[in-house]
């Protein structure tokens, strides 16, 4: 007689109703089972983790330089939440991408998508002038569920590391194998890791795992060169003096240096006493810093062999290419153009009737008092464009008036935002007209308004660093810091094709001793074609794509100008250190 099962035995007359489907269900028994073992697995693993992790670490010591130590964020989710800080009146930008706007805030919060494996996220923290004032590069590991490793696989090597932490509560800012144990993201090492674990083991994955990836900084300084060797290298300081002589009151005083050093080590910069960010090209040999300071600079870096050291003031601001300023007039109906602007990074000037002006008004289709002094602290500029947009000219006692009233008004902005000291020194004429045109001169010489040039009748391409210019057809006329009238381009109002033929031509014929300034007007209404123009620049000369563009407010660019022209290098020692 064959033995009865265990089922058969309990469908006697002993019928047990909660018994009967447990005993009758062999998948549901097998988990129960399994959850026992794992049960029982935890429990005596709970027991043993405080001795594996002594031996662990007798046996196997931290070693801080391990690939692991180079990665800064583990996960196993699709997405990982970043929180950083970052300077303040700056933008983030993510692997070239933007972000954050430009805002005053000092931290920010951002999800990140990320692909199983190592992902190399770069972030950068551009100002209003769209310059990088620093930047980071982070790794965030996206491991497979129980690959606590990044090995690419569910092993026993993953076990160990997780028996080695288990029971113990972490957070997102604990120790690289802490976190790495945590399996389902819960804070936390206990037997759901080891339930996730045990459901993948012996899983394997495809995606790719970075080795000893250098750990980043926040605020990293000056690269040193990867090529040129520096053995048996000796220490240098080149010293030079920078002075100025500026005999008008500009609010921009920034100048950009070129220093040739070579092939170098480590090179840094000081004026003065204080340390100034600065780009090394290892290809190229050249040093590049920008700064408002005058003095004594110190550029100390490390070489083989002798160094020819060679410096010079920069075209424009930062080295690049060539400029565009943008305007817009009228103050209505421009509050799109302004968002366009301001999404690239960017910043522009705004040409303001003064008598349409309320002190309190915030109704969007008109910029008023409070909304231009929030702009003057995000660092846009203001244009005076008269008090009255008087287009017909008058008395010489009218002219003076309407111009000296709409700068007053302007100052009481400046005057109570972030930045007093800001100066107005753009004129806009009313309708282009020339009547304007001595008694913006006269108060130029006589100091009456701090306003030094006229934006009005003339041509709006200009080449900043030699005589003019023609080349298929077009032609950019000279100016420098005495040029008191420059003109203002308005076809982005018939379409974007003629501002973006201009790029094109100005990204074409710079070179080393041509670089040109494009300065352009909108009135209200004029988002669509401005952003398309926007678009065009940011994508193919901007942060986008070349980074050849300077892209700023039309007195920013004529203050840099004179700057440069008012700014004389002298003497230059290099001095052997050791």
């Amino acid at each position: 007689m064959n033995k009865p099962t265990s089922a058969q035995r309990y469908k006697g007359t002993h019928r047990n109703v909660l018994l009967d489907p447990i005993m009758n269900n062999r998948s549901l028994l097998t988990s129960i089972a399994l959850s026992l073992s794992l049960v029982a697995l935890a429990t005596i693993i709970s027991y043993t983790a405080p001795f594996y992790q002594s031996f662990l670490s007798k046996m196997y010591p931290k070693d801080e330089s391990s690939a692991a130590t180079a990665i800064d964020f583990y996960t196993y989710q699709s997405s990982y939440s970043l929180t950083r800080s970052k300077p303040t009146s700056s933008s983030v930008w993510i692997n070239n991408q933007q972000q954050v706007a430009l805002n005053a805030q000092t931290t920010w919060t951002k999800s990140v998508s990320l692909t199983l494996g190592d992902n190399a996220v770069t972030i950068s923290y551009k100002n209003s002038s769209g310059t990088q004032v620093s930047s980071e590069v982070l790794t965030i590991r996206r491991n497979g569920e129980g690959d606590i490793n990044g090995d690419a696989s569910v092993s026993v090597f993953d076990l160990g590391i997780l028996i080695g932490n288990y029971n113990q509560s972490i957070t997102t800012t604990s120790t690289t194998n802490q976190l790495m144990s945590d399996c389902n993201n819960d804070q936390s090492v206990n037997v759901f890791d080891l339930g996730i674990l045990a459901a993948q083991y012996g899983q394997s994955y495809s995606y790719q795992i970075v080795s000893n990836t250098p750990t980043p900084t926040s605020n990293p300084k000056t690269p040193t060169p990867t090529s040129g060797s520096t053995t048996n290298s000796a220490e240098y300081t080149y010293s030079f003096q920078v002075s100025r002589n500026v005999t008008k009151n500009i609010y921009y005083n920034d100048l950009t240096y070129i220093v040739h050093v070579g092939e170098v080590g480590s090179p840094a910069v000081t004026v003065g006493t204080v340390a100034v960010s600065s780009n090394y090209n290892a290809q190229t040999g050249d040093l590049k810093f920008t700064t408002d300071k005058t003095g004594t600079v110190n550029i100390t870096f490390s070489s083989s062999g002798t160094t020819n050291v060679t410096v010079k003031k920069a075209a424009l601001k930062d080295d690049r290419g060539w400029a565009w300023s943008h305007g817009m007039d009228d103050n209505v109906n421009l509050s799109n153009q302004i968002n366009a602007i301001a999404a690239k990074g960017w910043r522009a000037s705004l040409m303001l009737i003064s008598k349409d002006i309320d002190e309190t008004r915030q109704e969007g289709w008109i910029i008023d008092k409070p909304g231009l002094r929030t702009l003057v602290n995000q660092g846009w500029s203001l244009g005076n464009h008269t008090w009255d947009h008087n287009c017909s000219g008058g008395s010489a006692s009218e002219m003076n008036a309407t111009i000296i009233d709409g700068y007053n008004k302007l100052m009481e902005i400046v005057n109570t935002s972030n930045r007093p000291s800001y100066k107005v020194i753009t004129f806009a004429a009313p309708c282009f007209i020339s009547n304007y045109n001595p008694y913006i001169d006269a108060m130029r010489k006589n100091g009456t308004t701090s306003v030094l040039f006229n934006e009005t009748q003339g041509n709006p391409l200009m080449i900043v660093d030699g005589s003019d210019y023609s080349s298929g057809g077009m032609t950019a006329d000279s100016v420098n810091s005495n040029t008191t009238t420059i003109g203002r381009d308005t076809t982005i109002e018939s379409g974007p094709a003629d501002a973006i033929s201009t790029f094109a031509w100005m990204s074409a014929n710079k070179n080393a001793s041509r670089h040109f300034w494009f300065n352009s007007l909108t009135h209200g209404n004029q988002e669509d074609n401005l952003t398309q123009v926007l678009n065009k620049a940011y994508s193919l000369y901007g942060p986008g794509g070349t980074n050849e563009i300077w892209m700023a407010p039309s007195d920013e660019i004529y203050s840099y100008l004179m700057i440069k022209e008012t700014t004389e290098i002298s003497g230059g020692t290099l001095t052997k250190i050791n």
